[in-house]
């Protein structure tokens, strides 16, 4: 094992502290979880699909972390609490809240010829979903007087003409 991926929950920076990650299934979300454990924090992986978490865990135990899944979808707002409710029941705390789950449909789209349903999902996901885990974390840090952080996770899209719907949610984030 090298050196970067030798540091295991007793020793490294996050040793001691719960982070959710939700989007942890893939791309930033998959590499965030990893680092966090590597850093020796207990992660949760928030995603609609048992089996791409599970491999995703796995490589975390591999790494000498701790991970577990929960596969859902975080557009049911009561979810997000109930989740929020179980990491702290598990862990008996909650530090690290990583609002990353995003969908991206339409980029590049002229908005008349896409979808009002794919608009829908990509708001719920990509804005609403953000911000109801920013609050259920919020709440429960100051009710458990935790100490930690919420990391919403954007994209350069946000700020760039012609990216229809998906900016305008990242714009929002």
């Amino acid at each position: 094992m090298n050196t970067e991926n030798s540091r295991n929950k007793t020793t490294g920076k996050l040793s001691g502290k719960t982070a959710i990650v939700t989007g942890a299934s893939s791309g930033i979300g998959r590499s965030i979880a990893k680092f966090l454990s590597i850093e020796g924090a207990t992660v949760y992986l928030i995603g609609r699909s048992e089996e791409r978490l599970g491999k995703v865990a796995q490589e975390i135990k591999v790494l000498g972390g701790s991970a577990v899944t929960f596969a859902t979808d975080i557009r049911d707002m009561s979810m997000i609490d109930a989740l929020v409710e179980r990491v702290v029941t598990e862990t008996g705390t909650l530090n690290i809240m990583v609002n990353n789950a995003g969908l991206e449909f339409g980029v590049g789209m002229p908005i008349v010829d896409t979808n009002p349903e794919d608009w829908r999902e990509m708001f719920e996901v990509n804005v609403l979903a953000m911000l109801k885990g920013s609050q259920a974390a919020i709440r429960t840090m100051r009710k458990g007087g935790f100490s930690g952080h919420i990391v919403n996770v954007s994209s350069i899209a946000g700020g760039q003409a012609g990216n229809g719907v998906y900016g305008a949610t990242k714009a929002a984030v």
